[in-house]
Formats: C-alpha cells, sequence, structure tokens
C-alpha cells in the first residue's frame, strides 16, 4: 500500500495537478500522513535540483568544448578551480569560473552566471596597464566610483545579457582565436539568422578559415564585403596546396576585380626565407580557393549587361528583439535600368572609403545570372562590386542612382547632399 502512495505521489508531483491542499487531500485518503509528504517533496526538490545542476554543467562543458574548436593544436586541460576563481575572485558570489589552460601557458577562464541578475550590469569595465577596473557611475558627483578590482586579470568581456564572461589571465597567453568566437558567440549576424552567432562560428569551423592569419605556414587573406558587412577571414594552406599555386602557370586576375586588400596569398616562411618575397600575386588557383571557402566574388564591369530587374535592399535597424528590419526597393522600367547600367558601367577603379557600405543592390540578367554591388551610405560616392571592387560614377552620377531608389534615399545621407540634381529638384 506504501508503495502504492509513493508512486501516486510522483506521478502528482511530475504533472504539478491540483493544489497543495487538494493533494494533502488525496494522500490522507490513501493512509499517508503529512510528515511523509513533507519528506517525500523535499527528496523530489532535491533530485530536480542535482539533475537541474547536472544538465547545466552539461551545457558548460559543451560550450568550453565548442570554443575550443577553434584551437585545434592546443591541448587544454581544466584549470584548478580555486585557480580559476582567483581570477574573477570579485564575482565569485555570482559566477561559477571554469578555467583550461595548456603545458604552454596558453589560457583562459569562462564564468557562468548562477544568480538571477549580474552585478555587472550597469557598471563600466575599462583596462588599465595591467589589470582589470570595473566602476559605477555616480550622477551626484559626476564620477566613476571603483567597484570590483581584477588584478590577475588583463581582459574581461561578457555577453549582452551577463550570463556570461571571459576573462583572460595576466599570466598566461591568450587563444585569440577561441577568444574571437567567444565574441561571435553573442552577436547578432546577417546574413546567419539563429541563436546569436553560433551559425557563424559553426559555418567558419565548416569552411576551414580563421579569424587571424595562422602561426606558421601559407596562407590567404580574405577582405570581403557581404550583405553590407565587413568580414575578415583567413585560409591556411598545406605546404601541397602552397606549392601548386606556386607551381602554376595560369593568368593573373586584375587587381581592379579584389581591391587593394580584397585578397592576397601570403608564402610560408620557409618559402620567404628563399625568395625574400613575403605576398605574391593573385592568380586564378587563389581567387578559386577564395570564392570556395570564403564566397568570394570578383568580376569585371562589363559583367553588367542585360539587366531587367534591380532590387535595393538596407537593413534600417533591428527592434527591441534584435530581429532585422529590412527595407527592399525595387526598379523594372527598363529605361531606368538602362540608365543604371550606363552610369555602373562608366564607373571609375577607386578606393575604400570610411562610409559603410550598407544597400545591398542585386542586378539580375536577363540570363537569370545575379550581381550583387554594395552602395555606399552616408553622402560618399562608390560601389563595392562583388566582394571587394572599388569603383566610383562620382559624386552627381551616385546622386542620380540614389534618385531611382527615393525610399531607401531618405537614409542614404543623399537626401541633403549638395549636388546639382538635389539643386534641380529644390
Amino acid at each position: 500500500m506504501k508503495k502504492y502512495c509513493m508512486i501516486l505521489l510522483i506521478c502528482i508531483l511530475l504533472t504539478s495537478c491540483g493544489s497543495k491542499n487538494k493533494k494533502e487531500s488525496l494522500f490522507e485518503e490513501a493512509g499517508t500522513n503529512q510528515e511523509e509528504i513533507k519528506q517525500t517533496d523535499e527528496s523530489f526538490i532535491s533530485i530536480q535540483e542535482t539533475e537541474q545542476e547536472s544538465a547545466a554543467n552539461q551545457n558548460r562543458e559543451q560550450f568550453l568544448t565548442f570554443l575550443e574548436k577553434f584551437e585545434p593544436e592546443q591541448k587544454f586541460v581544466d584549470m584548478d578551480p580555486e585557480k580559476a576563481t582567483s581570477y574573477g575572485e570579485p564575482l565569485q558570489e555570482f559566477y561559477e569560473f571554469k578555467g583550461r589552460m595548456t603545458k604552454d601557458g596558453v589560457g583562459y577562464v569562462i564564468g557562468f552566471l548562477t544568480k538571477e541578475e549580474s552585478p555587472l550590469s550597469d557598471l563600466s569595465i575599462y583596462e588599465t596597464e595591467d589589470h582589470i577596473e570595473a566602476e559605477r557611475w555616480n550622477e551626484a558627483e559626476q564620477k566613476f566610483d571603483p567597484v570590483f578590482s581584477f588584478p590577475l586579470t588583463y581582459n574581461l568581456i561578457q555577453t549582452n545579457d551577463y550570463k556570461l564572461i571571459y576573462l583572460q589571465p595576466n599570466d598566461m597567453e591568450e587563444p585569440e582565436e577561441l577568444y574571437t568566437a567567444f565574441q561571435y558567440s553573442d552577436t547578432k549576424i546577417y546574413p546567419y539568422e539563429g541563436e546569436e552567432g553560433i551559425p557563424y562560428l559553426e559555418d567558419i569551423l565548416e569552411r576551414g578559415v580563421r579569424f587571424s592569419p595562422p602561426e606558421s605556414g601559407a596562407y590567404i587573406a580574405v577582405t570581403r564585403i557581404e550583405n553590407g558587412r565587413h568580414w575578415w577571414e583567413y585560409i591556411p594552406l598545406s605546404s601541397a596546396e602552397e606549392e601548386k599555386i606556386l607551381l602554376s602557370s595560369e593568368t593573373l586576375i586584375p587587381p581592379e576585380w579584389y581591391g587593394k586588400y580584397g585578397l592576397e596569398f601570403h608564402v610560408s616562411q620557409q618559402i620567404y626565407e628563399k625568395t625574400d618575397q613575403e605576398m605574391r600575386a593573385v592568380i586564378q588557383p587563389v581567387l578559386a580557393l577564395a570564392k570556395e571557402r570564403c564566397r568570394f566574388e570578383a568580376y569585371d564591369l562589363s559583367e553588367i549587361h542585360d539587366i531587367c530587374n534591380a532590387t535595393l535592399c538596407y537593413e534600417k535597424e533591428r527592434n527591441v528583439e534584435g530581429e532585422r528590419i529590412l527595407i527592399t526597393e525595387e526598379i523594372t522600367d527598363p529605361e531606368q535600368i538602362k540608365r543604371l547600367e550606363q552610369l555602373i558601367v562608366s564607373s571609375t577603379v577607386s578606393s575604400e572609403g570610411k562610409c559603410p557600405y550598407s544597400g545591398v543592390l542585386r542586378l539580375t540578367r536577363k540570363d537569370g545570372k545575379v550581381l550583387t554591388l554594395n552602395l555606399v551610405m552616408d553622402s560618399c560616392d562608390g560601389f563595392i562590386l562583388g566582394s571587394m571592387g572599388i569603383y566610383s560614377p562620382g559624386k552627381e552620377g551616385m546622386a542620380e542612382i540614389w534618385q531611382m531608389f527615393p525610399k531607401i534615399r531618405e537614409y542614404s545621407g543623399w537626401r541633403l547632399a549638395d549636388t546639382g540634381i538635389d539643386k534641380k529638384q529644390k
């Protein structure tokens, strides 16, 4: 009978059915006293807490394992718990610290929030010469008051919700790729939709590229604009890949196709010592690898012909949930498209300005091929063809292009531009 009552109690607790009084009434009918109910409730809560703690630890370990995929050459082991906590000691009541290190002195510490709120949420964090300070603004006295000091740490960053913090011990070398991955893990990235930046990090791993140049060996440095955003990635090359490129007799890629910094082929130290040349020319195999691994696009202005549709997209802002708000404007009028073609094709090679290239213009040809340009904003004149080919139609030409997209033009900086076209309008 008692065994039956215990099973019945667990079922009620798991399904959360009925009020406390109703539950106690049922057990009184079954012959179970209040003390047994209380003890069983406490036991069940203890089991729940243990399971939740186990799940949390498993999630933390999975996160650390994921981060360390970006440092495949490093062999990390657990840091002594007390040592890990010492780097974030002022926050030990709020965070649980997990540290990882290598025998060569590379290491890092991640803090996992264990409370509802973090004391860092209203503080300013800054670096001194050798450690981190956290301060709070004193409105009455118009100054910052010190709150926390981290004497053993020279870098501290946190996610937007403060649930995770990264600490860099000042007696250990920073794992650069891992540190960058932590930063991206909390960033909402377009076109990588999903839970923060994790899809982008997974894509980086799948494509076998890096955030920084490899410490040794040849590599291709790739700088590109995609959907209005700059991307900097590095393709590490094996000795066989480097040799294949160096022995290739394929033709050079015109520099205007990829801009000043779009593609760079850096040779290995061994080749550099033999030839005294750090970089080599960009030829077809280099471009092919950049296309395959980094989605790099390079083509000539002559590709702009027989356009039947032009669609411009602009990400105005994000709402409170962090979702993108896109504005789209389309032109299909043959006369306008023909003029747009003329303005683009007659543009001259230019250099990258400091204005953002956030107007994404997609041109569809009659044969179905889609060509992408990124228009510069904030009254600058220019566009990027493909991934990094930089051109300019001149001030008046750029103003005329923006006239074709009046809705997005309002956000471009060109609405107040001092051009002849604007003066005629007025």
